[in-house]
């Protein structure tokens, strides 16, 4: 059949039958003859997809090839294939390259063909982490390690196997290769951390030191040249994703180091990942005016170096860290949305997949429509589940399962870990994993929903249980000012139903942290306080301050499109005016707040308050 200035058969099985009508001891000449010709002739405008297509006809005749400058040439077009693979993010079919090229060597190859062995089994190593064939890069890596002349050549394996480990949760195996690859390096971390005053002390100097310098005398640092101060930046900027997960004493220790690198010896590409990572620990010591200086200092290296390659890790730190806190939650959610993308672009799996849940709890957090971050979940959790990104999927389950039970419709539509066969299971496999973080996330979660179903004795024993938690911890999870927020509005929950005054004393310290929020992150946190405020004055009798407070609330998280938050600000209200005997108003303010949960997506919750309103 002729199709334009080409001919094609009308049907693959016309193909087929045509093909085995060729002798079997011809076909390998004849692929052969297929793959020069179309080498030799390629067109200009068609070279990325007939290049792949001539290798591929010739490594289907390479059986015929006993010639050996033959056989090595086509090794180094599959090396070529490879890597133009690589760089076009189609993993699976690099990895079909690189290894058709690995399997082309004979005997006595790493001696005979060092440099072309070294190239494509190092490639071809990270193919195979890129595709999560995580025993392959394991049994790969061997090689290479054992294999290499240079350390330079084995950190490379090193660090695919590495982040191979750190993919499967073998955190703390991942750790250990990590400070034994550092110390050949002659970079040595503690056995065991300092006393927490000294380190801090260090933080403290090295945060001083990154605000003295201007943004333009920074990014006019000279570069990196020493290959191996090279070498232990690209080890410790591993090592940084680790420590936050487990050992979490030494991710101060490990950032430190990294900048103090880029200070005495230049910057490099992963310059950014450690001043970013620097940035989002300042948030957790509620530092923002540092964070968002050093968060765009980070930036800046990233744009200066055009280090793509690490765009992912830099976003998820800071549009998933500082600018959470100083604009709009919003504002954020497309910039984490193009560090997955990046991210899968790149090859970066781990950090795409952390982009992407963080891009669900912010999603959540900024109220936007439950059914579509529902959709998103499972969009994503489908990717993870494909990737073997078990760590990360499990991170995103406390939001899957707070919008499910959101959304859920039925008698009893919320299930909580009190009660839950399959929360309680969730819980215990994130206890396994011995992962805090995941679990806090579990608490801060279900106490949310807990809060917005009424159930404020679940919900105080939630937040009581996560302070318990990170007491244990060397960070607490502040979510964007979230957890304060609805810690507070808990306690005075408790205290509304309680004569004790035990949970109104505790919001005096919430209220105060949620004032300093809203100075530095007004959109986010001014429609909190005010609903904050307005609950202690309804708790204190004083009915038409509160009113007025409740207004303020509801029209701020309005302006700021807190949907979610909106719907709780008028139920609040008509609670107000129900314990009042103004059913009128009452009935206006649930009559708001039931739409409002409806537009959330919310149809449980709308269902259980329908059911609740006691008229």
């Amino acid at each position: 059949k002729k199709k334009g200035s080409n001919y094609a058969f009308v049907h693959d099985q016309i193909q087929q039958a045509a093909y085995s009508l060729i002798p079997e001891q011809e076909r390998g000449c004849l692929h052969r003859q297929i793959g020069y010709l179309i080498l030799k002739h390629i067109p200009e405008n068609q070279v990325d997809d007939l290049f792949f297509t001539a290798v591929s006809q010739l490594n289907r005749g390479i059986k015929k090839s006993e010639k050996e400058d033959e056989r090595l040439d086509l090794q180094k077009l599959n090396l070529k294939a490879g890597e133009k693979a690589m760089s076009l993010a189609a993993f699976s079919t690099a990895e079909s390259y690189l290894k058709a090229g690995i399997d082309m060597f004979l005997d006595h190859h790493w001696e005979q063909h060092y440099d072309l062995s070294i190239q494509l089994y190092s490639l071809y190593a990270e193919a195979e982490y890129s595709i999560c064939n995580f025993k392959e890069v394991g049994r790969v890596a061997g090689i290479i390690i054992q294999s290499a002349k240079s350390f330079q050549e084995r950190q490379r394996a090193y660090a695919t196997f590495i982040k191979s480990l750190g993919v499967e949760n073998k955190l703390e195996d991942a750790i250990q290769l990590t400070f034994s690859v550092l110390s050949q390096l002659d970079v040595h971390l503690p056995s065991t951390p300092p006393d927490k005053s000294v380190v801090m002390n260090d933080w403290m100097d090295m945060t001083r030191t990154l605000q003295k310098v201007s943004y333009d005398e920074f990014l006019s640092f000279r570069e990196m040249s020493d290959i191996n101060k090279i070498a232990a930046m690209k080890t410790l900027h591993l090592l940084i994703l680790y420590t936050y997960f487990s050992k979490q004493e030494y991710l101060p220790i490990v950032i430190i180091r990294s900048v103090q690198l880029t200070l005495q010896h230049g910057i490099c590409k992963e310059s950014c990942v450690a001043i970013a990572s620097c940035s989002y620990v300042l948030c957790e010591f509620q530092d923002f005016k540092g964070a968002e200086y050093i968060g765009g200092l980070s930036i800046g290296i990233l744009e200066k170096l055009k280090a793509q390659e690490y765009l992912s890790q830099v976003y998820i730190c800071t549009f998933g860290g500082i600018f959470c806190w100083v604009r709009n939650l919003r504002l954020n959610i497309e910039n984490l949305l193009l560090g997955y993308q990046m991210g899968m672009q790149t090859g970066d799996i781990q950090h795409a997949m952390f982009n992407a849940s963080s891009y669900i709890k912010n999603s959540f957090f900024s109220g936007l429509n439950l059914r579509e971050v529902e959709r998103n979940i499972e969009k994503f959790g489908k990717e993870m589940i494909e990737n073997n990104q078990k760590a990360v999927y499990r991170s995103m389950l406390p939001a899957k399962r707070a919008v499910s039970d959101l959304i859920l419709s039925t008698q009893d539509p919320l299930v909580m870990a009190k009660n839950s066969a399959e929360q309680n299971a969730l819980l215990e496999q994130v206890v396994e994993q011995n992962n805090p973080i995941d679990v806090c996330d579990i608490y801060v979660f279900s106490g949310i929903v807990a809060y917005i179903y009424s159930r404020y004795e679940l919900a105080a024993a939630l937040v009581q249980k996560r302070h318990e938690l990170e007491k244990n911890m060397s960070r607490t999870q502040l979510k964007c000012g979230v957890t304060a927020f609805y810690g507070g509005l808990i306690f005075l929950a408790m205290a509304h139903n309680s004569s004790e005054f035990e949970w109104a004393s505790k919001v005096s310290n919430v209220l105060s942290n949620v004032k300093k929020f809203e100075q530095i992150g007004k959109s986010n946190n001014e429609h909190k306080l005010l609903l904050l405020e307005a609950e202690i004055k309804s708790r204190m009798g004083e009915k038409d301050n509160a009113l007025k407070k409740y207004q303020l609330a509801i029209a701020a998280a309005e302006k700021n499109g807190f949907i979610h938050e909106q719907a709780i600000a008028n139920e609040r209200a008509a609670d107000l005016f129900l314990r009042n005997d103004d059913k009128v108003q009452a009935s206006k303010y649930y009559g708001e707040a039931h739409s409002l949960y409806l537009k959330w997506g919310a149809q449980g919750k709308a269902d259980d308050l329908c059911r609740n309103i006691p008229f």
